[in-house]
């Protein structure tokens, strides 16, 4: 600003050298003795409260969205890249990101009925929030280096097939924006009623001119980005906020052979579940965790890493380590990937084997005599313990089923601090597995297990930010999704019966 005050104060002065000529002919406006005046009344004028609450009101009416790739966008965003769609926004209104006005809303209103008000109301609601998303994930695309975005009146020239290749020079430049509507409303307001000579109207001209170009719009669209940005992360931690809201509400995992079965009289979570860790690394070993009801490890078995669950070596000491548990599940974290899904599949293979082998314990082999089939018998017991049950008939029998289940919340126990004190000696992927196994049981409890550790600063949850809840979730706040996390999580142990210390 104290460059342009000198620059003002330099228009009446007379070339001293050759620089000075040449500096006045390239800008001729430096020789206009009334250019100081016009700066200072487009100056004030742009300072009037009532001015500029009128004309922000017509700006944000007829204000657009537009976006464009970057030079990087143009090489990396295609037709399934995350920011498709977003690179080329051409003139949305800014208004589908806010409230409907009331004048709006009253014209649009008007005439109909009460169910065709409520259907409006909800549409306008929707278009809204659906904006708002969109400009967040604008702002991602924007942080990511491969989208501009400009706030702007509708353009100068409407049929332009070139728009997007347009630089920042183009869309900073103001004389490119169609700005009549403000124009027109403060030339009514500035010029004289009464009239008054066209040198003079001419020149008020010029100050209107140069306070919409100069003072207004830069403010306006500053203010303009700044709303929008606040009204999109208010609807994306709500967002958020819904995405876990879901995840705390998910129930525990149920085994296909109890969907039938009264779930207050068979409680999932009294059931013995085994959680199954796939190793991506093949120095890592891949891990199958037992827990009890009460979530904690009672058994666990290492496959090595490089080796598979089904060959020769192992396949006898999964069987075994099934038949011991008994699980009335297996759980496998999806965190490895199709290699989890194969993994799901051969531990599949081995449950059948190990559920025919145990339901069959006391059933006497065709070619098995009676001497084989009592070796067998007290070969087994030695092993499994006293497993005769009078009382046991076919719909008692042990029935396990093996499933994908995501492992998110999993993976972040692992390699927490939590996970560190609660298992010190333990490795990574071994804490993974008793975390699937938990989360199967109680989703709810262990997202409040992450949820209950303190950050150096004293704040709780910010454990959590590292979980892959909302995709937009990078681009909020932390302190207000930490404010909608913890009402989440109340409410679902509330809603759930449970107790808030």
């Amino acid at each position: 600003a104290s460059g342009e005050l000198i620059l003002l104060s330099s228009t009446a002065q007379t070339p001293q050298d050759e620089k000075d000529e040449k500096r006045m002919s390239d800008h001729p406006e430096l020789r206009d003795p009334l250019r100081g005046c016009r700066y200072v009344a487009a100056m004030e004028l742009a300072h009037e409260p009532r001015v500029r609450r009128h004309l922000r009101e017509l700006y944000r009416r007829h204000a657009a969205l537009s976006t464009r790739p970057t030079k990087a966008g143009l090489d990396v965003v295609d037709a399934f890249h995350e920011h498709y769609g977003l690179h080329l926004l051409r003139a949305k209104p800014l208004r589908e990101h806010f409230p409907m006005e009331e004048r709006e809303r009253e014209a649009r209103t008007r005439g109909l009925s009460a169910d065709e008000r409520k259907e409006l109301e909800e549409e306008a609601g929707r278009t809204e929030r659906e904006s708002c998303v969109q400009y967040l994930n604008v702002l991602r695309a924007e942080a990511a280096g491969n989208v501009k975005a400009y706030v702007h009146l509708p353009p100068a020239e409407r049929d332009d097939p070139d728009w997007h290749r347009r630089t920042d020079s183009f869309w900073r430049d103001r004389s490119n924006q169609d700005a009549s509507p403000l124009f027109g409303e403060l030339e009514r307001a500035y010029l004289p009623p009464d009239g008054d000579s066209d040198a003079w109207n001419a020149e008020r001209r010029k100050v209107i001119r140069l306070c919409i170009r100069h003072f207004l719009l830069p403010q306006f669209e500053a203010e303009a980005r700044r709303d929008l940005k606040e009204a999109a992360v208010k609807f994306g931690a709500d967002s958020a906020a819904e995405s876990l809201r879901a995840m705390a509400m998910e129930g525990p995992y149920r085994p296909s052979h109890l969907l039938g079965e009264n779930r207050f009289l068979v409680e999932t979570g009294d059931l013995p579940i085994v959680g199954v860790c796939c190793s991506t690394d093949n120095r890592e070993a891949t891990y199958l965790a037992a827990v009890n009801r009460w979530g904690e490890l009672t058994d666990s078995l290492p496959v090595p890493g490089g080796t598979r669950v089904d060959d020769n070596r192992m396949r006898e000491s999964v069987i075994t380590f099934l038949m011991k548990n008994r699980p009335a599940a297996v759980v496998v974290g999806t965190g490895g990937g199709l290699d989890s899904r194969m993994l799901a599949r051969k531990i599949g293979d081995l449950v059948t084997r190990a559920t025919e082998r145990w339901n069959n314990r006391d059933i006497q082999g065709e070619d098995e005599d009676d001497e084989d089939f009592e070796g067998r018998s007290r070969e087994f017991h030695a092993k499994f313990g006293n497993t005769r049950d009078e009382d046991e008939d076919e719909e008692t029998q042990w029935r396990c089923n093996v499933d994908l289940v995501d492992d998110n919340v999993a993976q972040l126990f692992g390699r927490s601090v939590r996970g560190k004190k609660e298992f010190p000696d333990k490795t990574v992927n071994l804490k993974v597995a008793v975390s699937v196994a938990r989360h199967a049981k109680d989703p709810l409890a262990e997202l409040c297990y992450a949820w209950s550790v303190a950050s150096d600063a004293g704040v709780f949850g910010t454990e959590m930010m590292w979980l892959n809840i909302h995709p937009l979730q990078r681009v909020l706040p932390k302190a207000l999704l930490l404010r909608k996390y913890q009402r989440v999580l109340c409410d679902a142990v509330a809603g759930g019966g449970g107790g808030i210390k």
